[in-house]
């Protein structure tokens, strides 16, 4: 993908039929990588590929990444509220039934707050300013969840579960 964002900029492509060209290069890859999972995924176990497609990815360089385990009361509090909302008729159509999909042998599920890493060094480089300056708005919060109340773009990632 870097070989082909550079060979754009480097013909400076203007035009649209170029543009859409190079799109097209770009789907017919990613259709083969799809295509080539498939027939990966047919030929193996499901707890091979379970093992496959649960291996740690490491965090691109430009995010930040702070995990957190979402604690069983929780987890057990949100599934009975999706139990009520949803209706025991509904319920069994959407996932199938209301018990087997909270069965967890963890103590929670994992899960991650991501934020862009100039955001998180922003807002760090204020919180010094704040403190150095002796003001009470901006002041260093200890906990990262206050951080995150703070900033424009961010996901909370659930683990499954």
């Amino acid at each position: 993908m870097r070989h082909l964002k550079r060979k754009i900029k480097k013909k400076n492509i203007r035009d649209a039929d170029d543009t859409e060209a190079v799109d097209d290069i770009l789907f017919e890859e990613a259709f083969h990588i799809v295509k080539a999972f498939l027939e990966l995924a047919t030929r193996n176990t499901l707890d091979e590929l379970q093992a496959f497609t649960n291996t740690y990815v490491p965090p691109p360089y430009w995010a930040e990444c702070v995990p957190v385990t979402i604690p069983l009361p929780c987890c057990n509090k949100a599934a009975d509220i999706l139990i009520d909302w949803f209706g025991p008729e509904q319920i069994k159509q959407v996932v199938g039934g209301s018990k087997w999909w909270q069965v967890r042998g963890l103590e929670g599920v994992q899960a991650e707050w991501i934020a862009m890493k100039r955001d998180w060094d922003k807002l760090r480089k204020a919180e010094k300013k704040a403190k150095r300056s002796n003001q009470g708005v901006g002041k260093v919060h200890p906990h990262f969840s206050d951080r995150l109340d703070n900033m424009n773009k961010v996901v909370f990632y659930i683990h499954g579960g």
